[in-house]
């Protein structure tokens, strides 16, 4: 599972100290929207937007125009809405998450006093919870508590990322970002194996079985009230 991440930061508060070079703290909060692509074997397949907001500390260490380095340490939290299984098995993802990001930047003044900067660099991610909600076909109700605990999805992650930026009288900067994660994040509690050592891939069984059930149950039951149809198994 991969994933890709535009943000959008404002409200940062910043202190300089220091004589040529400088360290700035700020702290810093927005918006994130997230692309969630998973592909595990044939069974889940599409592209999740998830979006939410983070806050956190950061620490510039700059020489008023130049090269200068960034890193901090950020809360995340997203939330949307994701298919698991094909189409049958839909459910709310709610993720939380601590992000410590290494850029290297560079800044341009300009006559105004303000600045512009750009920066690129990778964000390490460890996951606090990753949260599912599920509902299959209005009639089965699935709840994941922390996927992460459970082994289905890796803690940690490893983004990189570009982005730029103007900062106002050195007191407030705007930015827009995008990090793309490299790191495959199925966990081992996804990854079953047979007596021959094969994966075993447990959300393609549960398509399988959906499909299988949505081509051979009959549309009705006659008088045989209130049996699962073939109707009750198409997605």
């Amino acid at each position: 599972m991969k994933k890709l991440i535009i943000f959008a930061l404002a409200a940062a508060t910043l202190m300089g100290i220091g004589t040529k070079a400088s360290a700035q703290v700020s702290v810093e909060a927005g918006y994130l929207n997230q692309s969630l692509r998973a592909s595990y074997a044939d069974a889940v397949e599409k592209s999740t937007s998830l979006n939410g907001a983070y806050a956190g500390l950061f620490y510039d260490i700059t020489e008023g125009e130049g090269f200068g380095v960034r890193t901090g340490l950020y809360y995340a939290f997203l939330t949307g809405k994701a298919n698991v299984v094909n189409g049958y098995l839909w459910g709310n993802l709610y993720e939380h998450s601590l992000n410590v990001p290494f850029q290297i930047g560079y800044t341009m003044g300009f006559t105004n006093g303000d600045k512009g900067f750009i920066y690129a660099g990778p964000t390490f991610t460890y996951g606090l919870a990753s949260n599912i909600r599920a509902n299959a076909l209005d009639i089965i109700k699935l709840k994941l508590a922390n996927c992460y605990k459970h082994d289905y999805l890796d803690r940690f992650d490893v983004k990189l990322g570009f982005g730029l930026g103007y900062e106002i009288n050195d007191m407030a900067r705007i930015t827009v970002g995008y990090n793309f994660g490299i790191v495959n994040q199925i966990g081992d509690g996804l990854k079953q194996k047979d007596e021959n050592g094969n994966p075993i891939y447990i959300w393609k069984q549960v398509a399988e079985d959906f499909k299988f059930a949505a081509d051979n149950l009959p549309e009705t039951w006659g008088a045989d009230k209130g049996r699962v149809n073939k109707w009750a198994a198409k997605p």
